[in-house]
């Protein structure tokens, strides 16, 4: 008897087959974009990473963000390092691990990566507000899902993390949700899939099934 994954239904095919094909034109453009600095998409996706968040990462958390092995990232920090775009120093936290860092050059290639592609950014602006409140959602739950699954790293994202609080019902209308680190409304606009202040929130404290069920 053939399982719902050897039968899917004909959208979820159609959706499934339109990621994959966004999927490969990003790659594609990473390593368009990264020859001009003869770069891979995992060296790419460093600077990427680096410049994402507010300091330094060891080597082994750069792996399980990319979703590579922690040889095959030491060695595009390897590689970056010897092209003068990051350093690696001692962890102040612990004397035996290194933590990776941007040099100025690196942060100035890393804007070539951190937003996406051009082409991409251009085609979400011609969606309306709630076709891309709609995606932003829908991306979100994929996240979730391949994340829990261990498909891909856990997403940094606002109803996962400790900080993110449901407003007060009389509060909710233009800003439903409210970030307890800045102490400071959220409106549906603002939430972030990738955080770098993000705190996961234990399974009794999550924000996430509410969230999702709106």
């Amino acid at each position: 008897m053939a399982s719902r994954r050897d039968t899917p239904d004909p959208l979820v095919r159609q959706i499934a087959f339109g990621l994959t094909t966004v999927g490969l034109s990003l790659r594609a453009d990473t390593w368009r974009t990264g020859s001009g600095r003869n770069l891979s998409p995992t060296q790419a996706g460093i600077l990427a990473l680096l410049a994402a968040r507010t300091g330094p990462l060891r080597p082994s958390a750069l792996a399980a963000s990319l979703a590579v092995s922690l040889p095959t990232a030491s060695d595009a920090v390897g590689t970056l390092e010897a092209k003068g775009l990051v350093r690696r120093a001692r962890d102040l936290q612990d004397g035996r691990a290194t933590t990776v860092h941007l040099t100025d050059e690196g942060r100035r290639a890393a804007t070539e990566f951190e937003s996406g592609p051009a082409f991409v950014q251009d085609a979400v602006r011609a969606l309306s507000a709630d076709e891309r409140g709609t995606l932003l959602r829908a991306l979100a739950k994929v996240m979730y899902t391949l994340g829990e699954r261990g498909e891909t790293p856990p997403a940094r994202m606002c109803p996962t993390c400790v900080f993110f609080a449901p407003r007060a019902a009389r509060q909710r209308r233009a800003a439903p949700y409210r970030c307890r680190l800045l102490d400071a409304p959220l409106a549906a606009s603002d939430l972030r899939l990738d955080c770098s202040e993000h705190d996961p929130a234990d399974a009794d404290e999550s924000q996430w099934h509410r969230w999702a069920a709106e």
